[in-house]
């Protein structure tokens, strides 16, 4: 028994623990973002590794006291399973992809394993030679560089009670700096090789006001090391954590004699004195429970189930929460505007950082008149990160497909119409970022500080869509993606106009001041510190680009390989030419406000009529949310953008044209790695308020007389989705906030606070009434508040044990096309009370469409069922 023990504990380090550890390892900002500190680190290594070796270990020693072959079997299954387990990422490597083939791995693995465990003196011995990894693995972690920084200098010590006062000067100058993460500059960039005046308008005013630096590249294709770049002046080094402890010298410290802060960190922590207060210890460590559930699933699933799950990278912190990217209500947001007045307007939800639109509209909004200047307003923004919800005017693309594409951080070499679906969600959040840009502009004119700001926007780094490359990791082929960042400043009044011309001479069409000087990010502290006529008290790698004496750098540097390595270009900076030769192939040089790619072929029918085409009949095809677009209403946030759907065969290189109220907007084709799906993308102003024609068509014949084939269109949704179902979210788009994880095989959910369902219904046809069942309640009697946008359909108490009822919704608003369920069991904690099962155990939520089904209910607005 003691030696299965051994041997399971081995396994599991291996199998489990060491994946994990070495994804965490290698990106730290995991345990910054859950403002995580040296005993946070060490209990999560310690209960990692040997918390479920323990409890699998006692559940073989229970069967070994039934009997030493009820032992043995048990023992034998754990050790299968977790040898399958090992297998399975082997084979991940190799190349099995999808969960079938992984499936047929894992299982004759699993088999293998337990049956040579059984028979085999060798492979007892082998594996207990191997039960050193459960000593050595967490050893190995611990000692890892990054991490063991922020074990012997966590990156959140004692907090401050309130930020440096400063001079307090009236007259000096506040200093604004916005950096957008993951933002490559040729987003923006129009034919003529300025920022659009069209797309980004108020990119292209700050242009003007001030200078953009054209060719300003990052130092690093990492936040880890981008960042503490930017606020030292200083290029990165491997070892360095984006902590105090390895960046004592950074514009907080160098501005904390002088002015009052407000800062906002998504995933670093380098102001010393900006933490907002953090939760106790075992709140913390749920937090950080709960997403390395997520990183273990990255770790063991094959890629295409891996492909549904959260992304890591989007914050590292609050991925397996009930809804990270849910914004503030109205009265959550005045309640934390409130509290944020003797703070620095920080948002933190659970103990860290949850990055939204919400976030940072906030902090710009608080941005005011009454603020004592001067202020240092610094915020980091993962807004602009991967994956893209966000259309430009901020409201959340509510019919948004899973678009494939995209493997393990790696663009799919071949899926290249997929990948032009991602970049254009990309440019379209890109526009979203201008918006944000201009409620900056407008907060600070407001509050009469833009005149006499300094004012910097920038990005840590850039982001590619050139298939068969990763992401964001720097390639040769993508270093102009990945390198090149916007850079714009906008100077204090005080700065001439002479000075400025000299800098940078204006555009003879779009009147901006443009620079094609060799700028870098650690140009940035350097030349805020001349503006406000402070020497840097440290050695710095860059300089102030205002300071007349200033030589162009001959080279540019970029630090690749966890900045192991510098890599050097010529002062021009890597060719931006190929990337923009295709993002203007796609997109056009300018206009297409919405992005509308171009397809590989039948682009000339968008525009025309269906009536100019031969219509034919054709196969059956699902089309999602058609009844959300034929009742089509701009206002509703979430809204409908995407129209898809797909086939019921595979259907390879078929293409698709959708047409709205008889004008084709539209074409697409089936997706290469899912050759079943489609997803097309008419501009928003096709359509119109109210009723409208969704036609679509599948397109055949050559370009010249193409032939339209209508198929039986037909809308997928079923009637019976229970809205509180995890395929309701992954697959119905149904918004989910306040649950916790399905459980007994997804037979019910506990409600974790007040819970909220959004979904999307169609305003002519609204639903009645709502089904709601529970399987229980916890202890005793509990009140239940259930509303429906606002309008209470329930107030009652539930007694322990099932419970069932259709709460009729009356005359409940449901004219917005948006239906938002909340309920609420409003029960205070109690000492020892299990905090999952303060709520209720949620089985069904399913929408009633007709009023005969809710006829039976009482006016009371539920009719309870005992069962």
């Amino acid at each position: 028994m003691r030696r299965a023990a051994l041997h399971i504990a081995g396994l599991w380090a291996l199998a489990a623990a060491q994946p994990v550890f070495a994804l965490i390892a290698g990106n730290p900002e995991f345990f910054i973002a859950h403002r995580a500190g040296a005993i946070d680190i060490l209990l999560f290594a310690f209960v990692l590794t040997f918390g479920p070796p323990i409890v699998l270990a006692a559940v073989v020693a229970a069967g070994w006291r039934l009997s030493e072959r009820i032992g043995r079997a048990a023992a034998s299954a754990v050790i299968g399973v977790l040898g399958a387990a090992f297998v399975a990422q082997a084979a991940y490597r190799l190349g099995v992809s999808t969960w079938p083939a992984a499936l047929i791995v894992a299982a004759i693995a699993a088999v293998a394993v337990a049956v040579l465990w059984l028979r085999s003196t060798i492979v007892r011995s082998f594996l207990t030679v191997l039960s050193a990894a459960a000593v050595i693995v967490p050893a190995l972690f611990l000692a890892t560089p990054g991490i063991r920084s922020l074990v012997l200098h966590p990156a959140h010590g004692p907090v401050s009670s309130a930020p440096t006062e400063g001079q307090q000067d009236p007259s000096a100058t506040p200093v604004v700096v916005v950096v957008f993460d993951e933002t490559p500059i040729m987003s923006f960039v129009d034919g003529r090789h300025t920022i659009d005046p069209e797309l980004y308008p108020n990119f292209a005013a700050l242009a003007r006001d001030g200078v953009w630096f054209r060719n300003a590249t990052t130092v690093n294709d990492f936040t880890r090391w981008a960042m503490p770049a930017i606020v030292t002046g200083v290029y990165p080094k491997h070892d360095e954590m984006p902590t105090p402890a390895d960046h004592p010298d950074t514009l907080f410290t160098l501005l904390a004699p002088t002015h009052r802060f407000e800062v906002s960190e998504a995933v670093t922590a380098l102001c010393p004195e900006c933490g907002a207060p953090r939760e106790p210890l075992g709140a913390r460590l749920r937090s950080i429970a709960n997403d390395v559930r997520v990183v273990m699933l990255h770790v063991l699933l094959p890629a295409d189930l891996e492909s549904g799950l959260p992304d890591l990278t989007a914050g590292w912190a609050g991925f397996a929460d009930d809804d990270p990217d849910a914004e503030l209500d109205a009265d959550e947001e005045a309640a934390q505007r409130e509290q944020a007045d003797n703070a620095w307007r920080q948002r933190w939800r659970k103990g860290y950082y949850v990055d939204s639109p919400a976030v940072i509209r906030a902090f710009f909004d608080g941005i005011t008149a009454d603020d004592r200047q001067p202020t240092f307003y610094f915020i980091h923004s993962l807004v602009s990160h991967h994956p893209y919800a966000a259309l430009p005017s901020g409201q959340i693309n509510a019919s948004r497909a899973q678009v494939p594409g995209q493997r393990r951080g790696h663009w799919i070499d071949g899926d290249d119409w997929a990948i032009a679906q991602h970049y254009q969600r990309h440019l379209l959040q890109m526009r979203f970022i201008d918006r944000l840009a201009g409620r900056m502009i407008e907060r600070l004119k407001a509050a009469g500080l833009y005149d006499r700001a300094l004012i910097v926007i920038t990005a840590d780094h850039g982001i590619s869509f050139l298939p068969g490359a990763p992401l964001r990791d720097f390639r040769e082929s993508t270093a102009a993606e990945i390198m090149r960042v916007p850079l714009l400043i906008k100077f204090p009044a005080r700065i001439d106009s002479a000075t400025l011309d000299r800098l940078a001479p204006r555009d003879p069409v779009t009147g901006e001041r443009i620079s094609d000087a060799n700028a870098e990010t650690v140009d940035v502290a350097p030349t805020v510190a001349d503006v406000l006529g402070v020497d840097l008290p440290w050695r710095s790698d860059g300089s102030s680009l205002i300071d007349p004496a200033r030589k162009d750098r001959p080279v540019k540097r970029m630090f690749i390989d966890q900045a192991k390595q510098p890599r050097e270009f010529g002062p021009e900076g890597p060719d931006w030419t190929p990337a923009l030769r295709r993002k203007f192939a796609l997109f056009g040089e300018s206009g297409n406000p919405w992005r509308v790619p171009t397809p590989p072929k039948y682009a000339s029918l968008v525009g025309r009529a269906v009536s100019e085409f031969p219509i034919v009949e054709g196969e059956a095809v699902e089309v999602d949310y058609r009844w959300a677009f034929v009742n089509f209403d701009p206002s509703v946030d979430p809204m409908p953008f995407d129209v898809g759907g797909r086939f019921a065969q595979p259907r390879p290189d078929t293409y698709v044209a959708v047409a709205v109220n008889g004008i084709i907007r539209a074409v697409t084709r089936t997706w290469d790695t899912q050759p079943r799906g489609w997803q097309a993308t008419p501009p928003l102003d096709a359509w119109r308020a109210g009723h409208n024609e969704l036609d679509v068509f599948v397109v055949s014949g050559d370009e010249a007389s193409p032939v339209l084939r209508r198929p039986a269109q037909q809308q997928v949704r079923p009637a019976d989705l229970n809205l509180a179902s995890l395929e309701a979210a992954e697959v119905w788009s149904v918004r989910q906030r306040g649950f916790w994880d399905e459980e007994q095989h997804g037979r019910f959910r506990w409600t974790n606070g007040e819970a909220v369902l959004t979904t999307m219904i169609d305003p002519r046809r609204p639903p009645s009434a709502v089904r709601l069942e529970l399987l229980r309640s916890g202890a005793g009697n509990k009140r239940l508040r259930v509303a429906a946008n606002g309008c209470q359909i329930l107030d009652t108490h539930v007694p322990r044990g099932r419970w069932a009822g259709t709460l009729p919704l009356g005359n409940c608003p449901l004219d917005s096309g948006v239906l938002r369920l909340t309920l609420d069991s409003d029960v205070t904690p109690r000492h020892g009370t299990e905090r999952r099962r303060l709520g209720v155990a949620v089985s069904k939520v399913v929408l009633v469409g007709s009023t005969a089904a809710a006829a039976s209910t009482s006016s009371s607005g539920a009719s309870p069922e005992r069962r």
